[in-house]
């Protein structure tokens, strides 16, 4: 009896013990955010990689939280204004407006449906003080950031086994562009809900994710449609697709007449934007990831196909058939950038671990370090001479506490 007692006793201090730690580590790491936000982002990712045999559900959304606040912090710091720059030339000057009570320009997008970021930037103007643009990026980052927390816990990670959940996690929170939720935002809040909208079973949700989706911007209509029909292929009939792909190399052909036609009956022009021919840097950036990517979906299908959910297989048709899409508009300046952002800036990881489950949980954890390893030297060792680079607002560095919030506050 007293050894049944003790037993209890040490099960419920070594419960006790494992939450104070998943409080305790998620706490320092979000503490130094305030000192080295990348440090406080390379910590929390080697957390996960290291302790993913033993990091439960609450310890995993802390550690989310963390990236998810000192990658806002470091986007924050990129140079905001220059040619191109859409926060610093649209979205900043518009949410400036609301803060003085102007509402001019609230219906300005998407013939006035389109009003998902200015509601966000009223709730800002109502919650904080004025922001400055590194401030508003920052805000922007974050709040998406934390959406896609939920959706990397929610959908995700149900094929991962729970010792390999973590280390998953990693590797598609890295691979997670927070650039463009300070770039791209409408589209970017669009993509975030339109992945619920396509993940999620319950189709009430999924139909007011997708509304929620189209009032941050319209081209989630014709996307969920898009992504719907690319799903329909099975991968044991793909060659169907081919007669597909020439049919809609022609349409392409045929884009700017049908997109000015459109237009013709619309009171903005800005459609026709999407069939401008110029090859964009970000265009040719995006298809490298893309194909490093493939590899791994090549890698799964090759080893063992029939290990795949539907789900994933499925998603692995959708990806293949927006990869084919993607290179036949790579010259069009906007278009694959922007229609297929929710592939190539948020599920680019969740692709990337498909080969996960075929390999040793210590193969994993190899290959989720150096995966990291690359993206966080890429945002240490930056060329300043490039419209996006970071570490233009302030350093990487300071022994002040709070020296980055300084700078979001006017």
């Amino acid at each position: 009896m007293i050894s049944t007692t003790n037993d209890i006793e040490a099960s419920h201090a070594l419960t006790r013990g494992r939450y104070e730690l998943a409080l305790i580590i998620p706490l320092v790491i979000l503490a130094t955010a305030f000192f080295s936000p990348l440090l406080s982002y390379s910590f929390a990712l080697l957390v996960l990689i290291i302790r993913t045999h033993e990091i439960g559900p609450l310890e995993r959304k802390l550690l989310g939280f963390c990236i998810a606040f000192a990658g806002a912090i470091i986007i924050s710091s990129r140079g905001i204004g220059g040619d191109g720059d859409d926060l610093g030339n649209f979205y900043y000057p518009i949410y400036l407006e609301i803060t003085s009570g102007d509402f001019t320009n609230f219906f300005k997008w998407g013939w006035g449906v389109e009003i998902g970021l200015n509601v966000i930037n009223t709730i800002l103007a109502l919650l904080l003080p004025v922001l400055t643009e590194s401030g508003y990026a920052f805000a922007l980052a974050l709040i998406s950031g934390a959406i896609f927390v939920f959706i990397l816990e929610k959908y995700l990670l149900l094929e991962c086994t729970q010792r390999k959940k973590a280390t998953t996690a990693a590797v598609i929170y890295v691979m997670y562009s927070v650039y463009f939720s300070t770039q791209l935002s409408r589209q970017f809040f669009a993509g975030l809900l339109l992945i619920v909208a396509l993940f999620e079973y319950r189709k009430s949700l999924a139909y007011i994710a997708l509304l929620g989706s189209a009032v941050f911007h319209l081209s989630s209509l014709p996307l969920y449609l898009f992504y719907k029909a690319a799903g329909w292929f099975r991968l044991n009939r793909f060659y169907l697709f081919i007669p597909i792909a020439f049919g809609a190399y022609f349409l392409i052909q045929m884009m700017e007449p049908l997109l000015l036609l459109v237009s013709a009956g619309l009171p903005d022009t800005r459609l026709l934007y999407y069939a401008e021919e110029d090859a964009s840097t970000t265009n040719l950036f995006a298809v490298k990831y893309l194909l490093i990517v493939l590899a791994s979906v090549v890698a799964v299908l090759l080893v063992d196909m029939k290990r795949l959910t539907e789900r994933e297989k499925i998603w692995i048709s959708v990806y293949l058939v927006v990869l084919t899409f993607y290179m036949m508009t790579l010259n069009l300046k906007l278009f694959p950038t922007r229609a297929f952002l929710m592939i190539h800036g948020m599920l680019l990881g969740w692709f990337f671990v498909m080969l996960y489950r075929h390999l040793s949980l210590r193969a994993c954890m190899v290959i989720s370090f150096f995966v990291i390893a690359f993206y966080v030297q890429a945002k240490l060792f930056v060329d300043k001479s490039v419209s996006t680079a970071l570490w233009v607002q302030f350093d990487r560095i300071s022994v002040i506490p709070g020296y980055y919030m300084l700078h979001y506050f006017k």
